[in-house]
């Protein structure tokens, strides 16, 4: 038997129940986006020359989320868990608003 089958999710509930159109965010205002950014390359751990180093491109990003914060910094939440009057969030990557090339809004997924 499989762990999923062991599983009783009957006194589970949905992470819409109790909110508007069963929509996590729909609680929090927060738009589900994919946010398009560019990140640094980790350091490198060798000795180089100066005269034959060539920069590297910076690193294009793709990171789904909840945008729960916007100014300096973008921050995504990849979880929300709405509880009450409050949400909960886990997950949070905080992009300095300078590294974003882009922000595209994604669709709801529909929890009929």
């Amino acid at each position: 038997m499989s762990v999923v089958e062991q599983v009783d999710t009957g006194d589970l509930k949905s992470p819409g129940d109790g909110l508007a159109g069963s929509n996590p965010a729909a609680h929090t205002n927060c738009r589900l986006v994919l946010v398009e950014w560019l990140d640094s390359r980790r350091p490198s751990g060798e000795w180089r020359w100066l005269s034959g180093y060539k920069a590297p491109a910076p690193i294009r990003c793709f990171s789904p989320g909840y945008v729960i914060a916007e100014g300096d910094v973008v921050a995504l939440a990849s979880t929300l868990a709405p509880d009450g009057d409050d949400v909960q969030a886990i997950g949070v990557l905080e992009i300095p608003a300078r590294s974003v090339v882009a922000i595209h809004d994604l669709q709801e997924p529909s929890h009929g």
